[in-house]
């Protein structure tokens, strides 16, 4: 988590108590003028542990300054920071992220250049804490670099804006607790020295296979809580095994999932929990038969499983027992981020749904399974699914043959029933439910109530 165009007076110390609430450590790429302005704020965020990075003498795109003015500034401003914390900086982030040629060519071999992944677009007037919230948790993944500003003193931004993202933040770390999400945030500089070691890791077992493999048995042992084998347990002439890590897919997987990703961008599914989540999902209407709970044209989120995640996890888990545990957990998670996500909908939203050939697995997670009618996009769809598990797991047609069924069901959970069994919100939501069908009930009423709808009155 990053945060521009600082120090402020105001904001920045409202933001440091937050983050030290949560116990998160984040970057913050600050401009030179305002560092001159407030150095006991900065004083602040470094004692906070926080990290410090560059953003520029001055808010100013760099095409629009000459290069070695560039530099001078920030090397000058390097020597700023380190004087105020004593710690020299080793990042820098260039304002609106544009960067020239000449930029990139002096600076690279002093900074590392850090841009950004996901950006809420705090700093518009129009952006409400709800919205950022969503755009955060949306795209929110391993590796993603979330923009923030903890100032609105720049050109082009809402000086009132830090005080949205103040409301803002409490919520998304809230969220995450709440689904029990693993992520976490740490510095830039934190995660860049964990993929550095992480490559010199990766180095090492790639030119000492041996050691390599022993490492994984040792980890294998560590998650299945028993004791690693002996040095006299094994064998050191087996060949190494397949990493958990970095699955080659076959150019035929890579192909599928390349048109299902086009498909999504078409269908406009919207992704839950970061691009890898477990769910992507749609705003529609429920097109299957009536049900208890659900009726058909009712409005609703049309669930679509990620394949790539279920690809992984089919390759990747040596066992059955393991693939199962680390798929529902991941379900879980999602279907309790789902909650959160219905509660502030602006949207009318009656139930999920979805068709899967998969049904028998998500009856555990409270999913009512129905038939679907047999018409010619039924019979296309059974062909799709299993042509996508064909892919995924190469005993498909041979437990088919045995008396498998792959024909797609519908899958539905009604919103009352997801709030129950997954949200924490459950009973506010119901409440909630209880009003509108009753000023439904009231208005239902009135229109047909013979002293309220008088027809000599609509006459006159």
């Amino acid at each position: 988590m990053t945060f521009d165009d600082g120090p402020h007076p105001d904001y920045t110390p409202a933001l440091l108590k937050i983050l030290e609430k949560e116990k998160v450590k984040a970057t913050f790429f600050v401009v030179g003028s305002f560092v001159r302005e407030h150095p006991e704020t900065l004083r602040r965020v470094h004692e906070a542990g926080h990290e410090i990075g560059l953003h520029n003498e001055r808010h100013i795109p760099n095409w629009l300054m000459w290069p070695p003015r560039t530099a001078r500034e920030l090397f000058k401003l390097a020597r700023d920071i380190e004087r105020i914390t004593g710690e020299k900086p080793a990042l820098y982030r260039p304002p609106w992220g544009i960067l020239g040629l000449w930029d990139y060519v002096l600076l690279r071999r002093h900074f590392r250049i850090i841009l950004w992944s996901i950006m809420p677009r705090d700093w518009e007037k129009s952006s409400q804490p709800k919205v950022m919230k969503w755009r955060i948790l949306n795209r929110l993944g391993p590796g993603e670099i979330v923009l923030l500003h903890d100032s609105g003193r720049t050109f082009g931004a809402d000086p009132t804006a830090p005080e949205r993202m103040l409301t803002m933040l409490p919520a998304v770390f809230d969220t995450l607790k709440a689904i029990k999400s693993p992520l976490r945030f740490v510095p830039i500089g934190a995660s860049l020295k964990k993929v550095e070691r992480r490559k010199t890791i990766s180095n090492a077992f790639r030119d000492h296979p041996q050691l390599d493999m022993w490492t994984k048995d040792e980890q294998h042992a560590k998650e299945e809580k028993r004791d690693p084998p002996s040095m006299t347990d094994r064998s050191f002439d087996q060949p190494n095994p397949e990493p958990k890590s970095g699955v080659k897919m076959p150019a035929s997987v890579r192909l599928y999932f390349g048109y299902e990703r086009l498909l999504r961008t078409i269908m406009r599914y919207r992704p839950l929990a970061g691009r890898d989540g477990f769910l992507f999902f749609q705003y529609g209407r429920y097109k299957g038969p009536s049900v208890p709970g659900l009726n058909h044209g009712d409005p609703g989120l049309v669930l679509h499983l990620n394949n790539v995640l279920l690809f992984q996890a089919m390759r990747e888990e040596r066992s059955d027992m393991r693939r199962m545990v680390a798929l529902k957990r991941e379900a879980e998670r999602a279907l309790r981020l789902l909650t959160y996500y219905i509660a502030e909908m602006e949207e009318d939203v009656q139930g999920c749904f979805g068709y899967t050939a998969l049904y028998r697995g998500v009856r555990p997670f409270g999913f009512r399974v129905y038939p679907m009618a047999r018409t010619p996009y039924v019979w296309l769809s059974s062909f799709y699914l299993k042509s996508l598990l064909a892919l995924l797991h190469p005993q498909t047609f041979k437990r088919l043959k045995e008396g498998g069924d792959l024909t797609p069901h519908w899958t539905i959970i009604t919103r009352e029933e997801l709030m129950e069994r997954y949200g924490e919100q459950g009973s506010k939501d119901k409440q909630l439910l209880t009003d509108r069908h009753m000023s439904k009930e009231k208005r239902s009423t009135s229109d047909n109530h013979p002293l309220t709808n008088d027809p000599t009155e609509n006459n006159s």
